[in-house]
């Protein structure tokens, strides 16, 4: 197996090769292009890259059987999703599924680039650091420990309360690719959380602005207000402190069977577990 470019895009419309591959080259990425699903499957089995995007709905193989592949060849490649055709299903399935991110079309310049940045990022990882530390809110007098947490893929988390509530923030592992967080723009309290749609901002280093898709669906109740004064409080107890909403949620064992369940294994676990759910066959 050779070595490929940084980027690999999988899409049909070659008006969307040439946009991503001219804001790509502007920045000094390598890219290479596959017009169909199967030459991208094809180039994913003969040759390594550093990131790969890869449209939804294409002719004869979909998007998500290509990430699942890509993931079965590789599984520490990152794989960013898109599509023109932008549902809550198919943001929550691609996420679940092992995607680290998921960008609608038509998405602009800042947006191709945010993404590409976090999945780059996501990539220099190393394993470990690649999930959850779930584990840390057992050891830390939280209110969150022992809880129960499930998670949308590496971008946001959820557990309940005694009094059926639920508390939602963002999993450590969305934080770390992100260049420093500068501000946070979060909900008000009168507005609703949907799931798989954005639910915060987080602006970069760069000025760039990373989108967190909520995990569940719900009515807000409280907003973590100390969060645009204190955002270190992000990344210092991203699972306690760090919480951003409180919500009563509107479908919670329906949506939660969407994502991954990270058990806290006690007081000495630093770490959760996390599997992408394998997608569905369409």
């Amino acid at each position: 197996m050779s070595d490929g470019a940084d980027i690999l895009v999988i899409d049909d419309e070659r008006v969307v090769l040439d946009a991503v591959a001219k804001v790509c080259n502007a920045q000094g990425m390598t890219i290479d292009l596959a017009q169909d699903a199967l030459q991208g499957v094809r180039k994913i089995e003969q040759q390594q890259y550093r990131l790969i995007l890869c449209d939804i709905r294409m002719p004869e193989v979909d998007g998500f059987q290509v990430l699942e592949r890509a993931l079965e060849q590789n599984a520490l490649v990152p794989v960013i999703m898109t599509t023109g055709y932008a549902t809550i299903e198919h943001a929550v399935r691609s996420l679940a599924s092992g995607a680290v991110g998921y960008l609608p079309k038509p998405f602009t310049e800042e947006e191709l680039l945010s993404s590409l940045h976090r999945g780059l990022r996501y990539g220099e990882l190393s394993p470990g650091d690649r999930l959850p530390s779930v584990g840390s809110a057992a050891s830390s007098g939280s209110p969150a420990a022992g809880k129960q947490f499930y998670v949308l893929g590496r971008v946001s988390w959820v557990y309940t309360e005694e009094t059926g509530t639920g508390v939602v923030g963002v999993v450590d592992v969305f934080l770390r690719t992100v260049n420093g967080v500068t501000a946070i723009q979060l909900l008000s309290g009168e507005e609703e959380m949907v799931q798989g749609t954005p639910c915060a901002r987080l602006t970069s280093q760069e000025g760039l602005l990373h989108e967190v898709f909520g995990p569940v669906s719900g009515r807000i109740l409280e907003v973590n207000l100390r969060l645009e004064q204190e955002m270190d409080l992000l990344k210092k107890d991203p699972y306690g402190e760090g919480w951003m909403y409180r919500i009563v949620p509107r479908n919670l064992s329906y949506e939660t069977k969407q994502l991954q369940r990270v058990p806290q294994e006690g007081p000495h676990e630093s770490r959760g577990t996390i599997a992408p759910k394998p997608p569905v066959r369409t």
